[in-house]
């Protein structure tokens, strides 16, 4: 399981999105995981990048916004 100070690369997603994320100073899933939708969509993230980042959080346990879910 990922926690929140792990660095954003443990979540798998795409080497792109990573690099993107890093532009933003977003390094750990804690920085990430506090982040809204809004401020990816306005920084240029797509729509399937978005839903990307959104499952993988998920997949974790975690969503975008600072929420989290309990399986």
């Amino acid at each position: 399981m990922v926690k929140l100070k792990d660095k954003i690369e443990t979540l798998g997603l795409e080497k792109e999105i990573v690099a993107d994320l890093h532009r933003l100073n977003i390094y750990t899933v804690r920085e990430l995981w506090e982040c809204q939708k809004k401020t990816l969509k306005e920084n240029g993230f797509s729509t399937s990048e978005i839903t990307q980042i959104k499952v993988k959080l998920q997949l974790e346990s975690l969503d975008l916004n600072k929420k989290k879910y309990k399986y």
